[in-house]
């Protein structure tokens, strides 16, 4: 099928003008589009990131059906067509999801290489959901950052409310006193609030946008950047600053961009002397009794977002009247460029006083690299340093070694934590390498790596295609390349891969942002449409049938597990149920081995062990828990099980106390 290309209009053109409405982009799906991944993307932001297949698998089964509304009842545009990059892009995260499904094959968590699948199928969807917005938004480019400004509200708003009126601070506080809520990990937190003040940002700075939301969007990008701050991600720091760096240095109105840049995060600097302290305190006392701290925090969140709202109000309603915020000449971009050039200079030279010797300096860091350990920060004011410690490179070397010795196909999907439990020299429970490129190289191999690079690739290409359309497609080029510029910095060195509330509204914008590139389709040789939209309705059908045995399967575990002490046949049960809809999970035959062996059964609890041995011979566990269901009648088969557990985990703290029992057990030898 081939795709024709409009002329592009003239530099100078490109650079002052907006395009006219087009009539055939005021349809109803951009709306309807919009409003469903901002509603599937505050749901997982609110619940965990969705890292949970209880979350992420309702959540996706609404985007599926969702799509699957829009294929059969919105309006077909019949001339524009998503771009090519977007749908090449779009056609390797669903190879990519169906490769990881495949590695069920050989993959020794074969229903988590399942599960892998779903989410980089949800991936898929975000995408090219993205770039069906910006087909049927016409002009209206903007709209492919509302859901994420809207995600960030919605969450940011929940995370001050709990920081203000919370009563139990380790439901939203690390031990150290930074923030993890709403999502439940310091860094994924700060990553989503991160990208999500960047889309507010975006929205701001956008003249067609109704000077109301305008405003609102610049308090939301006061409440993301003051909430970014309270998590405190050492990573978040310089990856935002190199998405900051990369905005300047594409957006088309770079001077207005800044502008509304310092609006939106100067303010959210006030926090900081709150955070100090909260973070002061929670060093020196138990988390529990820092109420009034983390009560301090959340006013200074929420009264510096009310002001921005304000502030936002007043300089939206007064437009281009004042200095810098209606700049839209060449001039002014010359000069920010200057200014950015001597910025660089500036600190470079400032970095190179500051530190004396350089070469000094990068050993230094090198070394705080391969240490195993996690730097302390007691004796600072804040986590944020210098420190190039992050004791993730053991992660790395292994998920280096792992596509080494499985370069074309991976160890499967989500073989790097039996890997790493394996294999591990100190004792961290690890489930993922913490680099996306690694994670999906060592269980996926070079193929599914390939197709990852081609899928950022052809996203990033879309959108980067999609500037000489006019201003406004340029502006959201700028942001959304900005948004992934962060995503993908930050991402390299933690595992955002794995938790769809940051990774999935990316892609989304991304692909929002290459489809406002649509081009006219070549009638002779496309596709029905009726055609097209049948097989995208089964494709969504087909995806959101893989969700319920799973989801269901998880509710009658749930559903065993409050039934355990007053009804334990009820409870097995439900657990029968969840066996028979998930079969390659262990953890309904663990369940159901806890269960009956506190009831006394043991011959059921022994089989229970067994099964789930079966299921997964990667896992320790159950070899553990018939360790112990023997360890009264047979202490030597309960240490030759505590062998085979010892092996496939080596540190576990809990095999060496009960290896020291089984010792002093009559028979020891």
């Amino acid at each position: 099928m081939s795709i024709a290309s409009p002329e592009p209009p003239s530099a100078s053109k490109a650079a002052t003008d907006d395009p006219p409405p087009d009539p055939v982009g005021t349809g109803p799906a951009a709306s309807f589009g919009t409003a469903l991944l901002a509603v599937v993307f505050s749901w997982w932001a609110w619940k965990e990131g969705a890292y949970f297949p209880a979350i992420l698998l309702p959540g996706l089964f609404v985007l599926c059906a969702g799509i699957a509304v829009m294929a059969i009842a919105v309006p077909r545009l019949r001339a524009r067509r998503l771009a090519w990059p977007t749908v090449l892009a779009t056609i390797c995260l669903l190879s990519l999801a169906l490769w990881s499904a495949l590695s069920a094959l050989w993959s020794p968590a074969p229903n988590l290489a399942l599960g892998d699948a779903q989410r980089i199928g949800a991936y898929a969807l975000a995408l090219g959901l993205g770039g069906w917005i910006a087909v049927s938004a016409g002009s209206r480019r903007e709209l492919a950052l509302f859901p994420l400004m809207l995600a960030g509200l919605f969450a940011g708003a929940i995370a001050t409310v709990a920081l203000l009126g919370g009563d139990n601070p380790g439901r939203y506080l690390n031990d150290d006193g930074t923030l993890q809520a709403p999502i439940g990990y310091r860094n994924a937190t700060s990553a989503f609030f991160a990208i999500a003040f960047l889309a507010s940002i975006g929205l701001a700075s956008a003249r067609r946008v109704d000077w109301r939301v305008r405003g609102l969007a610049s308090g939301t990008a006061t409440l993301c950047a003051g909430l970014a701050v309270v998590c405190q991600s050492r990573a978040s720091a310089p990856a935002f600053a190199v998405a900051l760096l990369a905005l300047v240095l594409i957006s088309p109105l770079k001077l207005r961009t800044l502008c509304w840049l310092a609006l939106g995060f100067l303010p959210a600097l006030l926090v900081l002397p709150s955070v100090i302290e909260l973070f002061q305190v929670t060093d020196d006392t138990r988390l529990g009794v820092v109420g009034p701290e983390m009560k301090a925090v959340g006013f200074a969140v929420g009264i510096t977002s009310a002001v921005s709202v304000a502030v936002g109000l007043l300089v939206a309603y007064m437009g281009s009247r004042l200095p810098g915020f209606g700049s839209s000449t060449r001039r002014s971009n010359r000069a920010v460029l200057v200014g950015v050039a001597v910025s660089l200079v500036a600190a470079a030279g400032a970095f190179l006083v500051a530190v004396g010797d350089p070469v000094s300096f990068a050993e230094k860091r090198l070394e705080e690299l391969r240490s195993l350990e996690t730097p302390g920060f007691e004796s600072s004011s804040t986590r944020f340093g210098v420190s190039a410690g992050t004791g993730r490179l053991d992660f790395w070397e292994l998920a280096v070694s792992e596509i080494g010795d499985n370069p074309v196909d991976g160890a499967g999907g989500g073989a790097f934590g039996y890997e790493y439990t394996r294999e591990r020299t100190v004792e961290r429970d690890v489930q993922d390498a913490h680099s996306v490129e690694l994670e999906v190289g060592s269980e996926l191999g070079l193929v599914g790596l390939g197709l990852l690079v081609v899928a950022i690739a052809g996203a990033a290409l879309g959108a980067w295609r999609s500037r000489p359309e006019g201003e406004r497609a340029a502006s959201v080029s700028a942001f959304a390349l900005a948004i992934g510029v962060y995503w993908l910095a930050h991402a390299s060195v933690d595992w955002f891969w794995s938790v769809p509330a940051v990774t999935a509204p990316v892609l989304a914008v991304l692909g929002a942002a290459a489809g406002a590139r649509a081009v006219p389709v070549d009638r002779r040789r496309r596709v029905p449409g009726v055609a097209r939209r049948g097989g995208l309705v089964v494709l969504v059908a087909l995806l959101a049938a893989t969700t319920v045995p799973p989801f269901l399967s998880d509710r009658y575990l749930t559903e065993a597990g409050e039934l355990r002490v007053a009804d334990p046949e009820g409870a097995y049960r439900a657990i029968e149920r969840a066996e028979k809809l998930n079969p390659l999970d262990d953890v309904p035959y663990l369940v159901e081995g806890e269960i009956a062996r506190l009831a006394g059964d043991r011959e059921r609890a022994r089989l229970a062990y067994e099964k789930a041995i079966e299921v997964r011979p990667a896992e320790w566990a159950g070899h553990y828990y018939l360790a112990i269901l023997a360890a009264r009648p047979n202490p030597q088969a309960g240490r030759q099980e505590l062998a085979a557990a010892r092996e496939l985990n080596p540190l576990e703290r809990c095999i060496e106390d009960l290896e020291q029992a089984l010792a002093c057990a009559p028979g020891s030898g």
